[in-house]
């Protein structure tokens, strides 16, 4: 049996329960316990419901016990009682012989709550909870105490929701089933001490009901192991997380950019990406996102034809694609042809297509699908504006293709709807959004799922050859040459650096590298050169370096170690790459930005070292400067800083006791990349590890 079979089966008495107990059920009206208990009964619940409570049960002909100690063996307790009560309770209904418990009560130590749990046996969710939802017709369990009622056994739906917020849960729910794709199974996780986000998943994915699933759970950190399970399960079941804890509350005291830069949400959005999870930030996002992976198939690319019948609507859906990093697509000389065959002559063909206000309905499905026909489409965007003669999305009935069709109607009420399109198979409607910009953002969200699922699911470090010289074992900043010394065996092309202890050594190593240098000081402490006015550029003449030198030494006194001289590379771009070690000993790659530009832009992207390549692409591809740095994948600057970017996560990966190191500038030039400046800082240790 898999290790995900035990776990499934481990919470089948939470989600599929064949007996459940309300323990604090009380008459009374309006209170916790009351409203469960009736809508279990309510919803029909298949099962057997017994309720505890000192004056019996909240309505007539249920099962009623005075106290946990005369219950007979379940699945499920309920726990609705008063904080204080909560442990007592609970190591009772262990010994009692149930196997998992519902902890709604808030104010109790999750701590002790957990250790009663273990020690007797069962699962828990909760503390501090709403409650759960199976819609699973052998199960029909709503032990929810707010919120919408889910549909009946007929009409169960397809997502999955966990949620330590009941907030967040219910705001879900509520738009689940507005939208009529309602949900497979709820949870409300509470503190969740013991039940999580990875026992929920596995369900999830073994349940053969769950066709997608939306995440909400707090703090800037997912676990690996909820990482590593939502990268293997992500092919089989599109996964959605509402960011939360992501804020900057205070950036680290830290030197280098990589690190003042390190948010939380940074590092949450690195992990969520490597566990190709799309990441949003409100429930609403959600469902947009939602829509678009339970009614769409997959997108294979960026291409996307863009068809109006208000030439205004299509441009603000053009540049709506544009900030997405999508394309609009040029339909095809064939393509024009067939469309000047079904639309009223001016009807612009060229794209984004304008079939003008007097086409009728069918005339602009007709076009949609001799759209989603063009081997140049890999989606289509469609946005009809209804006037008293016609509704342009009216007859979009198309056939099943695997051309994903979002539309959009300006001015619905709602954000997102579904409409009676056929866009993946009988019955399936395609999501319309009330505004090109929402539904450009769920395209590019289906473009980012497609091209993870078509990149390898792992890619092993480089092996360094030849082995990695040892680091300092004192804390601290290691020497610039030792740093070059790395990254030259990590494989990253370095511009060299000489150390020069006075003028004359300078001039000496000037005359050997023979054309125009650089001069960076050595000073103790000093990470910034450029802005404490240590670096040099340009020299070309013995004269103007032992100008520069002189000019150190009246900076930095008796400060100054040395000077640093350097060849001077071509002029081109300049990017930064760094790696930050976090407190759990997870690693942070960034990349974006670097030089000068630096500071005055914030432009960057984070991912999880080691990294893969679609991984590096992808956050490549989020820079606001990338379309003008590098172009697609083929482009040799872009294979380049690729392979920078890998390898240093590889480095890394191999330095146990790495806290930042950074390459500040990586210049690019003629489809090649070099390092110029980096700074590398170790906790204690400094040895690599072992390849």
């Amino acid at each position: 049996m898999t290790e995900a079979r035990v776990v499934s089966l481990a919470l089948r008495p939470v989600l599929a329960p064949r007996s459940v107990a309300v323990v604090g059920a009380s008459r009374r009206t309006r209170t916790v316990g009351n409203l469960v208990v009736r809508r279990i009964v309510a919803g029909g619940y298949r099962g057997d419901l017994t309720v505890v409570g000192r004056h019996g049960p909240p309505e007539p002909g249920l099962a009623w016990v005075s106290s946990v100690d005369e219950l007979p063996g379940v699945d499920l307790a309920v726990l609705a009682v008063p904080a204080a009560a909560v442990l007592e309770v609970a190591a009772a209904c262990g010994a009692r012989g149930v196997r998992a418990l519902l902890v709604l009560s808030s104010g109790v130590d999750a701590t002790a709550l957990a250790a009663v749990a273990v020690r007797t046996g069962m699962r828990l969710v909760g503390p501090n909870c709403l409650g759960l939802v199976s819609t699973d017709p052998q199960v029909a369990l709503d032990a929810l105490f707010s919120g919408p009622r889910p549909p009946g056994p007929q009409q169960a739906g397809r997502v999955g929701v966990a949620a330590q917020s009941g907030g967040i849960l219910l705001a879900q729910l509520a738009d689940l089933d507005r939208l009529g794709l309602g949900t497979s199974s709820a949870i409300s996780l509470g503190d969740a001490p013991d039940v999580g986000p990875d026992d929920v998943l596995t369900w999830w994915a073994d349940d053969g009901r769950t066709r997608a699933a939306v995440l909400y759970t707090e703090g800037p950190h997912r676990s690996a192991a909820t990482i590593d399970l939502a990268r293997r399960l992500a092919p089989r079941l599109p996964l959605v997380a509402i960011r939360a804890g992501s804020s900057a509350v205070g950036r680290r005291a830290a030197a280098s950019h990589t690190a003042s830069t390190a948010t939380p949400r940074a590092l949450l959005d690195a992990e969520l990406r490597h566990a190709r999870i799309a990441a949003v930030d409100g429930p609403a996002e959600a469902t947009d996102v939602l829509a678009a992976f339970c009614w769409c198939p997959p997108a294979t690319g960026p291409r996307v034809a863009v068809v109006s019948n208000a030439g205004g609507f299509g441009v603000l859906a053009a540049d709506a694609l544009a900030a997405e990093r999508l394309e609009v697509a040029t339909p095809s000389d064939a393509t024009r042809e067939r469309l000047r065959d079904v639309l009223p002559p001016g009807a612009a063909l060229d794209g984004p297509v304008d079939t003008t206000a007097t086409a009728r309905a069918e005339a602009f499905a007709a076009a949609v699908e001799i759209l989603r026909e063009d081997s140049g489409t890999d989606a289509v965007l469609a946005l009809g504006v209804s006037t008293d003669v016609v509704d342009p999305l009216a007859d979009l009935r198309g056939p099943t293709s695997g051309v994903p069709l979002l539309l959009v109607r300006p001015g619905q009420a709602a954000r997102v709807a579904g409409s009676a399109a056929r866009a993946a198979g009988p019955g399936a409607p395609c999501p319309v959004y009330a505004d090109a910009s929402t539904a450009a953002r769920a395209l590019a969200h289906l473009v980012r799922r497609a091209r993870r699922l078509a990149a390898p699911a792992d890619s092993a470090p480089d092996r360094f050859e030849p082995p990695l010289p040892p680091l300092p074992d004192t804390p601290g900043w290691v020497d610039p040459l030792a740093v070059e010394t790395l990254l030259r065996a990590a494989g990253i092309p370095v511009a060299p650096l000489h150390r020069a202890v006075d003028a004359d050594a300078a001039v000496a190593a000037r005359r050997r590298i023979g054309g125009a240098v650089v001069l960076r000081a050595d000073v103790a402490g000093l990470v910034h050169r450029s802005r404490a006015c240590g670096v040099a550029v340009g020299l070309h003449s013995d004269a103007a370096v032992r100008d520069a030198v002189a000019a150190f030494a009246a900076r930095f006194g008796d400060d100054l170690g040395a000077v640093l001289v350097q060849p001077q590379v071509p002029a081109g771009p300049e990017l930064l790459v760094g790696a930050l070690r976090e407190p759990d000993g997870t690693t942070l790659l960034t990349v974006g930005l670097g030089g000068t530009a630096t500071d005055l832009v914030a432009d960057r992207a984070h991912l999880l070292a080691p990294g893969t390549p679609d991984e590096v692409d992808e956050a490549l591809d989020e820079l606001r400067a990338a379309p003008r740095l590098l172009t697609g994948p083929d482009d040799p600057a872009r294979a380049a800083v690729r392979d920078a970017v890998l390898r240093l996560g590889a480095l890394a990966a191999r330095l146990p006791d790495l806290a930042e190191l950074e390459i500040n500038p990586l210049v690019l030039h003629d489809g090649s990349v070099v390092a110029v400046d980096a700074r590398l800082r170790t906790l204690a240790g400094g040895g690599p590890r072992s390849s």
